[in-house]
């Protein structure tokens, strides 16, 4: 377990399936098989644990999966906002709402610049360099805020991250693939240790950050035009930063430069 594992949507998840499952009077597996799929527009989990219950209890795969859906949506545990539908022969699908988003975003938003590593760290590698950048990128992009009026960044403050209809601003292809590859990190670490997990997740981060870095704008017209969309743009760079720390840092053992 590290201090970000409540960050993570997949754990939240797999918690909550856990919990709806015993409380449908069936025992949960030791693992339970829920993992991340793609879709360019929710953050989507798919879950398979109706198959092996089915199996082993010799019933309809389709009806346990409703009825852990049923438990599931009457969970009081729930402290984040998901949907839960059952599809196909007995998978379960799950997502969290936009809110739930906006709300875990504004949580890493809010983590301190402290590095909390107790190892030694190394320093610059070459290897590595590509995620130091970003780390530096997002720290120096933060700093210009700071002494931007225009569009001031202080720490711990609150961003615009949905509209008034309750959807999140961010919803740019680059905007929404960076949010997927951040709470992807998330989820792989909460799941697995292993350096060569992390080091993916954080490969894949770093790149998903330069892109939406590279493709949308935070100065300039937009702060006139669209000021709450360039402020939500600021939020998911502050909550990016702490995440490419905590994998550099604490993760893989090396420097996270606040400038380069």
């Amino acid at each position: 377990m590290n201090h970000l594992d409540t960050f993570s949507f997949e754990a939240i998840a797999t918690a909550e399936i856990r919990r709806a499952t015993a409380a449908n009077g069936q025992s949960p597996p030791a693992s339970i098989p829920l993992k991340r799929v793609e879709d360019s527009q929710r953050l989507l989990y798919s879950c398979a644990i109706a198959l092996p219950l089915a199996a082993s209890e010799g019933a309809d795969p389709r009806k346990i999966a409703e009825a852990i859906a049923a438990a599931f949506s009457r969970s009081p545990g729930r402290d984040l906002d998901f949907s839960i539908e059952v599809v196909g022969s007995g998978w379960l699908h799950l997502w969290p709402s936009d809110r739930a988003v906006a709300r875990q975003l504004q949580r890493l938003s809010e983590l301190p610049w402290e590095s909390t590593s107790p190892e030694p760290i190394e320093g610059i590698r070459r290897d590595l360099f590509p995620l130091q950048y970003a780390h530096a990128r997002c720290c120096s992009l933060l700093q210009m805020a700071r002494r931007d009026g225009a569009i001031a960044y202080i720490e711990g403050e609150r961003f615009p991250w949905l509209d008034g209809a309750g959807r999140l601003n961010l919803c740019r292809r680059t905007e929404f693939e960076e949010i997927g590859a951040l709470f992807a990190s998330l989820d792989r670490c909460a799941r697995s240790g292993d350096r060569a997990v992390v080091l993916k997740a954080a490969t894949a981060l770093s790149h998903r950050f330069l892109n939406f870095y590279r493709d949308c704008r935070l100065w300039g017209d937009i702060q006139a035009e669209r000021p709450d969309l360039a402020r939500s743009r600021l939020g998911l760079v502050a909550a990016t930063r702490p995440v490419l720390k905590f994998l550099l840092e604490e993760q893989l053992g090396v420097f996270a430069p606040e400038e380069l």
